[in-house]
This record gives C-alpha cells, structure tokens and sequence, in this order.
C-alpha cells in the first residue's frame, strides 16, 4: 500500500498519509446506513480498529477499546474442525470473523490462503438485504459484503445512486448468485484467492474440515471480495 493510493486503504500507522484524492471520507459513505452508534468521523484518518476502523466494536472510537477482549477469547467456532459452526458467531469481537464485528466466516489455521485451491478463508454470503432508511446490527446478515457497507453503503443501495436493477448494472451487485447458465456455464470451478466468492449458510456447515476448493454455480456468490481481494488479505494475529 506504500506503493501508491491505488494498492489499497491508506491506514493510518501503516500509510504515512490519507488518500491525496479520495481524502479521509470513505467513498459511498452515509452515516445513515453505518450500524454503530459511533459512526465514521470523516475529520479523522482510516484506522486498524474501532468506529473509523474495520476491526473491533465500531461502537468505540477507541482501537483498544474496540477489540478489547478479541485475542483472548474462544474462538473455536471460527476454526475448521469439529467445533466450527455460524451459531454463536459474531456475537462478540473474539466471535466474529477475523475481529471483524458481526461478521461471519470460516478462519483458516495461519488466517489466510497458502496459494492454494484448498488453503483459504471462507466468507458467508446471502442475498443482500435492504435496510430501509437506517441501519444496525439486529439487520446485518453477518455477510463480509456488509462489513464492506458499512462505510461504502451508497454503493450497496438500489436506486440511482446504487447497484441499480437493470441491465446494465450502475454497480456490480454484490452477494449476488454467480448464474449457471449462459455465458457462466462455462465458469472454471476451481477456487481462486485472485477472484473469493461468497458461500451461502447452508454451505458452511458444521463441523466444516476445512476450505472448500470449489466454485459451484448456481450457489455461491459474487462479494465485494470477488473484485477486490487484497483488502483483506493481511493477516490479523
């Protein structure tokens, strides 16, 4: 990310200065539609943890307040293996999917792929859900896509501004099913880090052993992720 404002979200303690264009507002950014009761200052930089942060309560401005508890907890239910299961997930910080409150998933053992069809993360993904005019956490589906809403959520609303409903889209509509027809049937069904995909609940089922190294059509989901995979490829430990 030091390479340039391109490689990523210029956090700050990790990129010496804000976005020279985009500034410190995140692009898309209605405080209507960010669950926290905080919500992000846009006066201040892009942080790790907290309400101007991804990781953490975003309830609290403060990072350590924010992921207070989250090292030390029992995360087991995240972990492949025999204890892995959605229920009970997100329902704190060390329960949430990479400290990412709310949100739900499957962590591999070293948090992140090894270049391998077999050796990732798993992200959940459901339909998207309106929100009507405000959000919070009793609405969030627990989907990596609406951890990205949180504060880029004009793009994630229908209407003029959003993902729109016509052909063609104003925005790639997000957890999305991936069709399996047309110029989709042809799809490679081998997992890519380059291009992740959302898997609905019934996928990530309990007990899961480990990552599922295919692409299913007609199933799994087009996410935020799909198209932008590096920002959430650096390991939290």
């Amino acid at each position: 990310m030091n390479n340039g404002d391109a490689y990523g979200h210029n956090v700050q303690g990790i990129v010496a200065s804000a976005d020279a264009t985009l500034g410190d507002t995140p692009p898309g950014y209605n405080s209507a539609y960010d669950p926290s009761t905080t919500g992000f200052n846009t006066a201040s930089r892009l942080v790790c943890a907290g309400s101007n942060g991804c990781h953490g309560n975003r309830n609290f401005s403060d990072q350590w307040a924010a992921v207070s508890g989250g090292h030390h907890g029992d995360d087991s239910i995240l972990k492949y293996g025999p204890g892995f299961t959605l229920t009970g997930q997100g329902a704190s910080v060390a329960t949430s999917y990479r400290f990412l409150y709310k949100i739900k998933g499957a962590e591999d053992s070293d948090w992140q792929n090894t270049v391998s069809a077999t050796d990732h993360n798993e992200y959940l993904a459901e339909t998207y859900a309106t929100r009507g005019t405000t959000a919070s956490w009793a609405n969030m589906q627990g989907t990596i896509s609406e951890l990205c809403s949180e504060c880029h959520s004009t793009f994630h609303l229908g209407g003029s501004s959003g993902i729109g409903s016509a052909s063609p889209w104003l925005r790639h509509p997000t957890d999305v099913v991936i069709p399996n027809s047309g110029e989709f049937a042809s799809v490679s069904t081998t997992y890519s880090d380059e291009t992740p995909v959302g898997r609905p609940a019934a996928s990530l089922t309990n007990g899961l052993t480990g990552a599922i190294g295919t692409v299913t059509a007609g199933t799994d989901r087009v996410i935020c992720l799909s198209c932008h995979p590096m920002v959430l490829l650096i390991p939290i430990v």
